[in-house]
This record gives C-alpha cells, sequence and structure tokens, in this order.
C-alpha cells in the first residue's frame, strides 16, 4: 500500500466528527513524506495528545521528534484512516500492524514495527 493510496482512502473522513470513535490513524509531515501511524480508542483525544507531547518535545519516538523540532507544526497533519466499530485492544492492534505492515520500513516513524498490544507494554514496564 503506498503514502498516496492511504491519504486517498483517509480523506473521507473528517477528524471533527470523530470524537470517542475508535479506529486507526496517521500523521503524515508533508516535508519528508514520512508517517506515523497508530490505532486509538478516541481520535480528537489522540490527536490532541500527540501534539501536545510534540509542542513539549517529549514524543518517545525520538525520530518522530526531531521530524517535528526540524519541519514545525505546519507540516504536520492527523489524519483516520478507519473507523472501527467496536474496537477492542485486539482488533485495533491487528488493523493497525495491517497498515504498519504494509508500509515501505523507510516512510515510517513507528519505532515498533509490528506494534505490541497495550497489555504487553504494561507488563513490560512492570
Amino acid at each position: 500500500m503506498t503514502l498516496q493510496e492511504l491519504l486517498q482512502q483517509a480523506s473521507q473522513l473528517k477528524l471533527s466528527s470523530l470524537h470517542k470513535v475508535s479506529g486507526i490513524y496517521l500523521i503524515h509531515c508533508k516535508s519528508n513524506n514520512m508517517v506515523y501511524i497508530g490505532s486509538t480508542f478516541n481520535f480528537l483525544g489522540r490527536s490532541s495528545r500527540h501534539f501536545k507531547d510534540l509542542k513539549a518535545k517529549v514524543n518517545k519516538t525520538k525520530h518522530f521528534q526531531n521530524a517535528w523540532n526540524k519541519y514545525g507544526e505546519e507540516n504536520f497533519i492527523f489524519i483516520p484512516l478507519e473507523v472501527i466499530d467496536q474496537a477492542t485492544d485486539d482488533t485495533l492492534l491487528e488493523r493497525e500492524n495491517f497498515y504498519l505492515l504494509g508500509m515501505p520500513r523507510e516512510q515510517l516513524f513507528n519505532s515498533d514495527i509490528p506494534a505490541k498490544t497495550i497489555r504487553f507494554i504494561k507488563e513490560k514496564l512492570r
């Protein structure tokens, strides 16, 4: 799947109508044409958190944070890719990995490919 195909698919979803809606999203850097792909139970909340962390320079994905610092907020856009009704951790993870594994690695900011479950990450932190 190419980035252009993803962007075309996503153009039909409007972020403002997706409060407390689950699914898969990407954050596109227009300057270097790279993306971060993630999953969420709340598109609006997740987009706010990403941009808040990036502005505060505390995003945990170093490559992503460095691009934000270099290119600036105006070059990044949060784009909902897919709405998932009655989402669970497992369905979100499955769909997120579908998109991650379908993209060329060199176009991704993501450091964990494939993505890991929330439970796995919480257990690792203990």
